[in-house]
């Protein structure tokens, strides 16, 4: 992984130390609407439990509902977003992958868990209608989500079996296998959330697309060309999303004006600022703070 991404991984730490698994029952709804574009060195796997939502995995929009399986292999980037007036819950694993490695380097390792390991593996991210279509893993899902949650004794040995299981169906049915990815689609997948980064870091400043050619030593021409083809979207329409869902964590946590946070945003015409907000959310700033200003709740 090129260092010039980590800005965009994940910190908090899943499970413990020597035992890297989680579960968590994530939410999105009209207050909670976005989850940002991360990434992590951890498998995620997600079963929608109810409501429908919006995921984007690899810059792949994947529109889900209750029923379907999401899944996140380690390093791709990922984010997500409600629909307007629907709540959605999902019951979620994270583990890393590394907990399945053993000393012996046998067929196993060699055939499945290092391609995972080493994100050599190409996996499906969406599944949908699950409980028909993959009954076996979403059962496995429910299986290592009890076992978190009770933690009786040995348990940590129950989790790894059932991971180990979680895999084999996945293998199994075909929503897994092994890559032999080129080292080119590696390095544009590195360079895209090298782009991201730096609109991340920057979003407060004028960006040009000159400015981000020059930090990725791409031609202005390829660099506007290759991030619309990797994403499907443009670097501006790229740039004024992250500079929304800033505004909207300004709006819901401070009682700055809509001029200031316009421009602590980069939206230095507060014009342009209300017309992107309104594309985006559908509203104002001013009536989405008097809906889901923290200080109401």
């Amino acid at each position: 992984m090129n260092h010039k991404n980590i800005e965009l991984l994940e910190k908090v730490q899943h499970g413990e130390v020597y035992f890297p698994v989680q579960l968590y029952r994530p939410f999105l709804n009209d207050y909670n609407r976005i989850l940002l574009d991360h990434w992590h060195r951890h498998f995620e796997i997600s079963y929608i439990m109810s409501g429908n939502a919006v995921y984007t995995i690899n810059f792949q929009d994947y529109q889900v509902h209750e029923g379907d399986i999401i899944i996140m292999a380690p390093e791709c980037l990922h984010s997500g977003k409600s629909i307007p007036g629907i709540y959605s819950e999902n019951i979620t694993i994270l583990f890393d992958p590394s907990i399945l490695e053993t000393l012996q380097f046998d067929s196993c390792t060699s055939n499945y868990i290092a391609p995972l390991i080493n994100n050599d593996i190409i996996i499906s991210s969406y599944i949908k209608n699950a409980r028909m279509n993959a009954k076996l893993i979403v059962d496995t899902i429910f299986q290592i989500a009890a076992v978190i949650q009770e933690k009786s004794i040995c348990y940590e040995l129950q989790i790894k079996s059932l991971i180990y299981q979680l895999l084999y169906h996945l293998y199994n049915q075909g929503f897994a296998k092994a890559s032999h990815s080129s080292e080119f689609d590696k390095h544009a997948s590195d360079q895209v959330k090298n782009i991201i980064e730096y609109i991340n870091a920057n979003y407060k400043n004028k960006i040009y697309i000159e400015d981000i050619a020059n930090h990725t030593g791409y031609s202005m021409h390829y660099l506007s060309r290759f991030f619309k083809k990797e994403t499907k979207i443009s670097c501006t329409e790229y740039i004024n999303k992250v500079r929304i869902n800033k505004a909207v964590e300004f709006l819901c946590n401070t009682d700055k004006s809509i001029t200031e946070i316009a421009l602590d945003c980069g939206f230095f015409n507060v014009s342009y600022f209300l017309k992107k907000f309104r594309e985006i959310y559908h509203v104002t700033p001013k009536d989405y703070r008097n809906t889901y200003s923290t200080k109401m709740l």
